[in-house]
């Protein structure tokens, strides 16, 4: 049965009285954003995410981890935090997976927006003060707000800063080759745009094919309202042995589930849906290579030739030129940490995911590179 231990306050506690002045003079600083962290097991990295979800400039705001049936001490962690910020609540159920998750937080938000983040993935400080300040800025009717993600690894050190798209206004053709929004962290809408599309899928999990929940949302998003994109990489997408899109068959499976509704829907964009699995088979199976695990990865290109033999001739020629890049920015990357020292952090000063001491929003701003 589920159960919620609420001890949040109103959409200013925590405000520190020396930036009440600055925090007044955001964009619409008084809407409450509702942040929903689904968490399964996931002690390892929760304490680092909510210290930057605590650490947000913009301050309204209720942070609602939704533990799904965890069995380490996902609880423990939460519960200590919202002893010291009582924006915090903690929503106990059993494990019925992401997509119920994020929807069982959803129904107990009070926000206006929600701001999905998942359990080990991370915010620089002012990743929602952006968001509302383009939100407010935007012309039209705006469904979602997504900004630039730098991939990290298991330490929070940035890998890839690769991601940079600019699409915005009418974005569902863009969304047929795959999630502009790149993973379920980055985005920001509005609760009543989320549950008029029905939220996220739960029947994903009960047919072992999660992994597009947030796809599938945003995408039905993109068919009524314009995107908007804050083109700075506000989003820390934690890429390691356990993450969920390393199960790279089942996110096929999931992919493949999700696009075939999305296509029921408006057949004449066959083609956009097409091209999307080609780039999704191709993107799985470099994965797959540089996991080591070059047997996935083979299935995965023999599929792309069943599928499509032409995309799957092109992927031959191209995957060698990729990798020859990769090892040379590998080898780029190698030289700078011996001159310069190791890779930046996502997050200076709070790399440690057990530090227990909880910083300022000053404090884990990047460093000028």
């Amino acid at each position: 049965m589920n159960h919620i231990l609420d001890i949040s306050g109103g959409p200013t506690a925590g405000l520190e009285p020396a930036r009440v002045n600055r925090i007044a003079s955001l964009p619409d600083a008084r809407e409450l954003v509702s942040v929903i962290v689904p968490a399964y097991n996931a002690a390892a990295f929760l304490n680092e995410t909510l210290r930057s979800i605590r650490a947000q400039t913009y301050r309204a705001l209720e942070i609602i981890v939704v533990d799904d049936g965890s069995t380490d001490s996902t609880a423990a962690i939460v519960q200590r935090h919202a002893a010291e910020d009582s924006r915090v609540r903690l929503v106990q159920q059993l494990n019925q997976g992401v997509g119920a998750a994020r929807n069982a937080g959803i129904r107990r938000a009070n926000g206006r927006y929600i701001a999905p983040v998942d359990a080990d993935d991370l915010w620089r400080p002012r990743k929602i003060e952006r968001q509302m300040a383009a939100l407010a800025a935007a012309p039209g009717d705006v469904g979602l707000v997504y900004t630039w993600f730098a991939i990290i690894d298991e330490r929070g050190r940035v890998t890839n800063t690769r991601s940079r798209p600019r699409a915005e206004g009418d974005v569902l053709e863009r969304m047929c080759l795959g999630n502009l929004a790149g993973n379920a962290s980055s985005a920001l809408m509005p609760k009543d745009v989320v549950l008029a599309m029905g939220g996220y899928d739960e029947n994903l999990h009960s047919q072992d094919a999660q992994g597009c929940e947030d796809l599938k949302l945003y995408w039905r998003i993109a068919e009524v309202h314009d995107f908007v994109c804050v083109p700075e990489h506000l989003t820390g997408y934690r890429i390691g042995r356990d993450n969920m899109s390393n199960d790279f068959q089942r996110m096929l499976r999931s992919f493949d589930i999700v696009m075939s509704a999305c296509r029921e829907r408006r057949p004449e964009l066959a083609r956009q849906f097409h091209r999307g699995r080609v780039e999704t088979l191709r993107w799985l199976a470099i994965r797959a290579l540089r996991a080591k695990a070059p047997v996935i990865a083979w299935r995965l290109l023999r599929e792309m030739w069943r599928y499509d033999c032409g995309a799957f001739l092109v992927s031959l020629v191209r995957l060698p030129i990729h990798f020859s890049r990769v090892t040379a920015e590998t080898q780029v990357k190698a030289l700078k940490a011996r001159l310069y020292g190791p890779p930046e952090d996502f997050l200076p000063g709070a790399a440690a995911g057990n530090d227990d001491r909880l910083s300022g929003p000053e404090a884990l701003e990047p460093r000028p590179r």
